[in-house]
C-alpha cells in the first residue's frame, strides 16, 4: 500500500515482530523481523538502512514502545523529513497499560517537548535548548497522532520596519529604533528596495499613476 501511495522509485523498510511478515518483501521493500522494543534492534536498522526520509510507527501501540521507537529512530530522520507516530489512542486505555497522566505515557513524554521546541526563545540560565531543540522546527498534533519536522531549528530573529502610526514618545520607541526608521524612509533605502523588487515597485508605480490620472 504504502510503495503504491509513495510512488516509484520509493525504497521501503518495514520492521515486524512476525516472521511470516518476511514474505512480502519484494523489489524496494525489505522487511526486517525483531521487536520495537528491543532497542540494540532498531540501532541496527538505523545503521543499515537509515537514514529515512519518513518514518511511521505504527507497532504493537504499547506506550513504553512509542518512547523508544522516537528516542532511537529520530535521529535517523533526514533533514526535511518527518517522524509520524500514531494510535495514541492506547495512552488512555488499559488495556495497553494506558492511563492518563501516567507514568510511562508517551503522552506525557512528548509534552514537555513542547517547551524544548521554544528553548531558543528562552531568557532564564536554567532552561537551554536541547538536541530536540535543534533538530525540531515543528510538532504537530492531531487526534491520537503526531508528527515531528527534522531540520535545523535557528532562533527567530525580529526585524524594525515601516513606521509607528503614533509618535508616542515612549521607551517602547527608543532613539535606535528611530534612527532605523529614518535610514528606511531615506531616497537611498528607497531606492534599494526598487532594485531589489522591480516588478513589485513597477507594479505600485503604476497603481499610483493611476490614482493621479484618476483624480
Amino acid at each position: 500500500m504504502w510503495h503504491s501511495y509513495f510512488g516509484r522509485g520509493t525504497h521501503l523498510v518495514g520492521i515486524d515482530i512476525d516472521q511470516r511478515c518476511a514474505d512480502l518483501a519484494r523489489r524496494n521493500i525489505d522487511i526486517r523481523i525483531g521487536n520495537q522494543g528491543d532497542r540494540e534492534f532498531l540501532r541496527r536498522v538505523v545503521a543499515e538502512d537509515g537514514p529515512f526520509d519518513i518514518i511511521i510507527e505504527d507497532g504493537s501501540h504499547l506506550p513504553e514502545h512509542q518512547i523508544i521507537a522516537f528516542e532511537e529512530l529520530w535521529s535517523a530522520v533526514k533533514p526535511g523529513g518527518v517522524m509520524l507516530i500514531e494510535d495514541l489512542c492506547t495512552n488512555y486505555w488499559s488495556e495497553y497499560g494506558g492511563e492518563r497522566g501516567g507514568d510511562g505515557m508517551f503522552m506525557e513524554y512528548i509534552k514537555p517537548l513542547v517547551d524544548d521546541l521554544n528553548a531558543l526563545n528562552s531568557r532564564s540560565d536554567d532552561f537551554i535548548a536541547t538536541d530536540f531543540t535543534r533538530t525540531c522546527t515543528g510538532m504537530h498534533l492531531y487526534d491520537s497522532m503526531v508528527l515531528f519536522d527534522r531540520g535545523t531549528h535557528k532562533p527567530l530573529t525580529t526585524c524594525l520596519s515601516g513606521r509607528p502610526v503614533f509618535e508616542t514618545g515612549t521607551s517602547l520607541i527608543t532613539d535606535e529604533h528611530w534612527a532605523k526608521i529614518a535610514e528606511m524612509s531615506s531616497p537611498v533605502r528607497r531606492a534599494q528596495r526598487v532594485l531589489r523588487s522591480p516588478i513589485q515597485s513597477a507594479d505600485t508605480a503604476l497603481r499610483r499613476a493611476r490614482r493621479r490620472v484618476g483624480h
